[in-house]
């Protein structure tokens, strides 16, 4: 079944996969260069053709999928992780953090973790206590898509119920002083969202950022934790400067 879903892969681009630049990483990525409605056409029927697989086949086809580094690829395992994903369990845990070793890129990594099929969130909801504590091994993993993944799992839909908000502003407090932009971009993404959880949560939030700003955290996470901020309440934050 790799083989097929390379193949068909390589039909849908017209060529093999290649190493080139990536966008918003430094590093290059190696990908068969397809536009987002071509991967989005081949991920659906990938999905038919993986749907009768037991949960242990999907977990190896994944690890076949993410092992070969391409970019397509990568989305593909996290498509067939999302088919499964109401049959895992943390018994599965140990397994879905060795997978998540050959994470490649900041798009895998939000595909997996962020967004309305985030697969972490949906874990949370089930799994609380046991979710939370692989979120802490990530939060603390010298693994930096294994960090970013531990705090934008607390954006989008989960930060905006109002969920876990204390887990996901103690996980963003632990990673303000990463030194890898796309982790402080993480940080900086959830810090936004959980202001989006009401009133309560903004002033909650908007004292961090002021707090950081003041401790000389890299500016890239409090110029994204305030995106949404306008007038008064954002000039308030940007006159915050750093203690002396």
């Amino acid at each position: 079944m790799h083989t097929q879903i390379v193949a068909a892969l390589e039909r849908a681009a017209g060529r093999r996969a290649t190493k080139g630049p990536a966008h918003a990483q430094p590093e290059p990525i190696t990908s068969y260069g397809m536009r987002a409605d071509d991967q989005r056409a081949l991920w659906r029927e990938c999905q038919r053709t993986f749907a009768g697989l037991a949960l242990p086949d999907r977990l190896a086809l994944a690890k076949l999928l993410l092992a070969s580094r391409v970019e397509e690829e990568g989305h593909v395992a996290m498509a067939v992780l999302r088919a499964g994903v109401a049959e895992l369990t943390p018994a599965h845990f140990d397994e879905i953090d060795a997978l998540l070793d050959d994470l490649s890129s900041w798009s895998i990594t939000d595909d997996f973790a962020s967004g309305k099929v985030s697969i972490t969130a949906r874990l949370l909801q089930r799994y609380p206590k046991e979710t939370l504590r692989l979120l802490e091994r990530w939060n603390g993993s010298p693994h930096r898509w294994k960090r970013r993944a531990s705090v934008i799992t607390f954006t989008r839909a989960l930060a905006t119920s109002g969920e876990f908000i204390d887990d996901a502003l103690r996980f963003c407090e632990a990673l303000q002083h990463d030194p890898e932009d796309l982790v402080q971009k993480g940080v900086g993404w959830a810090l936004k969202d959980a202001m989006r959880a009401g009133p309560a949560a903004k002033r909650r939030v908007t004292a961090i950022v002021k707090r950081m700003r003041r401790d000389g955290v890299p500016a890239t996470i409090t110029l994204y934790a305030i995106r949404d901020l306008r007038g008064a309440e954002r000039e308030a934050i940007l006159r915050v400067k750093p203690a002396r």
